[in-house]
């Protein structure tokens, strides 16, 4: 099979990728209940509020499925009350989780990013609407804090306390650097996602970087152990997502030099890949998994702060849908999973699927 994959940079990839799997996560679904976290918009892009259990259907792979509960995020009902529910009601508030990417972006960027995330955190005298977290994945890994906080000035002082370690894994280290940086960047993603697995609620992770390589401007052999082996990482990372409840947001921030080639290239992957044999790296891109969690992508051409802020509104007003699923036929299979509404012009966006599980 042939994958865009530089020519010399495959015997490192077999070596990198064969010792990062991670094993698959225990499920924390209960029997073969799928949750839903749902974003409906409208024509303009923003928030829907009001709608009912009633204005939505769920299906997979295009058979309709009865939902079995339905939970209105924010904002008010259909009937104008804020807490008409068939979920409890004492799910945890939206939890952010923010990640500063010092491996796949510059000095200078990452020195831009700080300024910006300051300002965030300043906002509203320095009070959070929701609880935050703060990551730095660098050169030793990942810092993260145990702990979130609503409290600014608290993650000032945390922040002006870490110190930026930028990797030599970089664009002028060759092939090996960019198959390292892909290792590091999606098994940091994994890892964190099961993390928040055992942790109950919804969760975004609003994610600052121009992403890991994509590996995909040559053509070369790829054997079946790298494609099982790949697909292995996808069916985990999308599977660690689905069971923390985290919807992923990237907000890019390329150098120039990347141009337009490196914002456009991963739309080639988003269609979800449900065989081993069509596993590519570009499968596991940073802003390809975003969308396929129901997040967004965006390009920091604005004020990044004001782009973290748009990443926490549009999950603000959300739907948390549970649906029972029918049997299946066998592990490791992919389901599509489609939400409509009854109402027309209207958009919504969920996950985009679920890849099975022994006991889901």
């Amino acid at each position: 099979m042939n994958v865009g994959l530089r020519t010399g940079v495959l015997p490192f990839y077999l070596l990198v990728i064969s010792i990062s799997i991670f094993a698959q996560p225990k499920s924390s679904d209960s029997g073969r209940r799928l949750t839903l976290d749902v974003v409906v918009t409208n024509n303009s892009g923003k928030a829907v509020e009001g709608l009912g259990e009633q204005d939505f259907s769920v299906f997979e792979n295009d058979h309709p499925l009865k939902i079995a509960s339905w939970h209105a995020v924010g904002g008010q009902t259909a009937s104008g009350a804020a807490d008409q529910t068939k979920l409890p009601t004492t799910e945890p508030p939206l939890k952010v989780i923010l990640v500063v990417d010092e491996v796949n972006s510059s000095f200078s960027k990452v020195t831009h990013e700080r300024a910006e995330i300051r300002k965030f955190l300043l906002q509203n005298n320095a009070k959070l609407t929701y609880p935050l977290s703060i990551v730095f994945f660098g050169n030793d890994g990942i810092e993260m804090q145990n702990s979130s906080s609503f409290d600014g000035n608290s993650w000032l002082t945390a922040f002006d306390k870490h110190l930026t370690a930028l990797r030599a894994v970089n664009k002028t280290s060759g092939l090996s650097g960019e198959v390292e940086r892909f290792r590091l960047g999606s098994n940091t993603l994994r890892s964190l996602a099961t993390k928040q697995i055992q942790t109950p609620g919804r969760k975004i992770m609003i994610w600052i970087s121009p992403g890991w390589p994509v590996l995909s401007d040559s053509s070369i052999d790829v054997t079946s152990k790298t494609e099982d082996a790949l697909f292995a990482s996808i069916l985990s990372t999308s599977t660690a997502l689905r069971q923390a409840r985290i919807t992923l947001y990237n907000i890019e921030h390329l150098d120039q030099e990347d141009g337009t080639l490196m914002l456009f290239l991963y739309r080639g992957f988003l269609k979800p890949v449900a065989v081993a044999k069509k596993a590519l790296p570009g499968d596991l891109a940073l802003q390809v998994l975003a969308e396929q969690s129901g997040g967004l992508v965006l390009d920091a051409s604005e004020d990044l702060s004001v782009l973290i802020n748009h990443c926490i509104d549009d999950a603000s007003v959300s739907y948390t849908i549970a649906v029972d699923l029918p049997p299946t036929g066998k592990p490791e299979e992919y389901h599509d999973i489609e939400v409509k509404t009854r109402q027309p012009g209207l958009t919504t966006r969920t996950r985009k699927g679920y890849y099975t599980q022994p006991n889901l």
